[in-house]
């Protein structure tokens, strides 16, 4: 999918959510507008407003200024800590007070502490006479809202495979530049586990050195996709990819992915000279592969994987890099 596509699909499903949105917005926002004065009554109107959102995880209001006029409220309570806040250079906010249309939708962005991928929606609230009086405020998990689906275009045993013995006789001689994939991982990782967790993507690769990604989605597994670091790094790209449980046939659960991803970057940036120049994890055969910087290869399962600590791959006696033999399997 080259990044034309990949926006096209964006902006399709952004449409189609922003169309589903519009209606039970505006009536939520109508309610708003009768007692947008009236602190109490507005958080009772949002109450109950948000039951109309199945989706929805929390309504607020803010005037015209991005002062909040209300609580936070969610579908079982109300938070008035907010109250008063100051939301006037939220990037959201300035690009609503231009939009000229009753409802905007934000960028998808990475909702802390959740760490999960997140979108609001945003419905201008007017008086009767037509006059702005504010804007109602609704946020969703992305991966509670039901999209449209518009066309998108081993053996299990430790290999290690012997890569240039030329490259291994420079390893010394070639310090590690740092990238930008692993300056930014965690963002990275937020979006790789919600694409595995959400998106029916079953295998993934990251190239650390040239800071790109590529990944084969259980929908379309014939076909890989290579996404660079802009365009991976980007929270969006989850609606490039159907919603879709966990691949049904997974063996890697959410805690193990997390875990592998973590040692990724540990690999990646522990030694100047030993570390990890790209990675991949199939969770439907549970496989790990490994490409170090002394040019060889490892395949080996997760539970090989995440029971061998830092020293064993890039410590003083490691010995995978001293006498690989092509296609050799470790027992």
């Amino acid at each position: 999918m080259n990044k034309s596509d990949l926006s096209k699909v964006i902006d399709l499903r952004l449409s189609a959510l922003s169309y589903a949105l519009r209606d039970p917005l505006a009536t939520i926002a109508d309610l708003c507008g009768e007692v947008f004065d009236q602190p109490m009554r507005l958080n009772h109107a949002l109450s109950s407003g948000i039951q109309r959102l199945q989706s929805c995880a929390l309504v607020y209001v803010v005037n015209p200024f991005g002062i909040q006029m209300s609580a936070n409220v969610g579908r079982e309570s109300t938070d008035g800590g907010f109250f008063g806040q100051d939301l006037s250079e939220r990037g959201w906010f300035k690009l609503a007070r231009e939009h000229r249309q009753p409802i905007f939708m934000s960028d998808v962005y990475i909702s802390r502490p959740e760490n999960a991928i997140g979108i609001t929606a945003v419905h201008r609230i007017n008086a009767r006479g037509g006059a702005l009086l504010g804007y109602l405020c609704a946020d969703f998990l992305l991966r509670n809202l039901p999209l449209i689906s518009p066309d998108v275009p081993q053996m299990n045993h430790w290999k290690r495979i012997a890569g240039d013995p030329s490259i291994r006789d420079l390893m010394y001689h070639q310090e590690r530049n740092v990238s930008d994939m692993e300056r930014q991982f965690d963002d990275l990782k937020v979006i790789i586990h919600d694409l595995v967790a959400h998106r029916g993507v079953f295998h993934f690769k990251l190239h650390f050195s040239s800071s790109r990604a590529t990944l084969w989605c259980a929908d379309d597994p014939m076909r890989y996709r290579v996404h660079v670091l802009e365009e991976i790094l980007q929270p969006s790209i989850c609606l490039a990819y159907n919603l879709a449980p966990p691949v049904e046939a997974s063996c890697v659960n959410t805690e193990q992915l997390d875990r592998v991803l973590d040692a990724f970057h540990v690999l990646r940036t522990s030694d100047p000279y030993l570390y990890l120049r790209a990675a991949s994890l199939n969770v439907v055969n549970g496989m790990v592969g490994l490409n170090l910087s002394w040019d060889s290869q490892h395949f080996l399962s997760v539970d090989e994987f995440l029971a061998s600590d830092t020293a064993h791959w890039i410590g003083a006696d490691n010995v995978w890099f001293g006498d690989d033999v092509s296609g050799a399997e470790l027992n």
